[in-house]
């Protein structure tokens, strides 16, 4: 017993170091403080809130949209929690679209959960005539069957990758 614990917290240093060695900017950054990473796409995504009605961000899962999706919304809908997810849905079957009525923009995260909002979204930027107004996360890919409406001219899709290593200023980018 003795050898295997020395052996188990040899290994374990080892890794603690390697993580310490190779991912000082993310530890500092998110876990000691919580700060936000500015993301090559901060810009892009500002720009289209100024001259569109939404945005969707696609994106691989844990690639940072609803982290950086929160540094612009004034209000948030977040779809993977169940509560949330049987409230909109009761709500959309009630023809009410309440949960829309938040300060802008609004983001509404995982939105493929509920595929027929790609429409009340579409509908409700032509109603307001303003920009900004809506932030649609998600990784996974939405039920085409129950959305009516491309959203050209009114939602505009860009695409987010995982965090790179200019980004976590552990490369110069050159």
């Amino acid at each position: 017993f003795p050898i295997f614990f020395a052996t188990f917290s040899n290994i374990f240093c080892y890794i603690f170091q390697y993580f310490l060695l190779h991912f000082p900017i993310y530890i500092y950054n998110k876990v000691m403080f919580n700060k936000y990473i500015k993301r090559i796409c901060d810009k892009k995504i500002k720009e289209i809130l100024e001259i569109s009605g939404a945005i969707w961000i696609q994106g691989p899962k844990w690639c940072g949209k609803s982290t950086t999706a929160k540094t612009f919304s004034k209000s948030n809908i977040e779809l993977q929690n169940n509560q949330t997810l049987e409230l909109i849905k009761l709500q959309i079957s009630n023809n009410s679209n309440y949960f829309l009525e938040k300060a802008t923009p609004i983001l509404i995260d995982e939105w493929q959960e509920i595929p027929e909002i790609w429409d009340l979204i579409r509908l409700e930027v032509d109603k307001r005539n303003k920009n900004g107004q809506f932030i649609l996360t998600g990784s996974k890919t939405p039920d085409t069957t129950k959305i009516h409406h491309s959203g050209i001219g009114r939602i505009n899709k860009i695409k987010m990758s995982t965090l790179s290593l200019f980004e976590s200023n552990e490369s110069s980018g050159k």
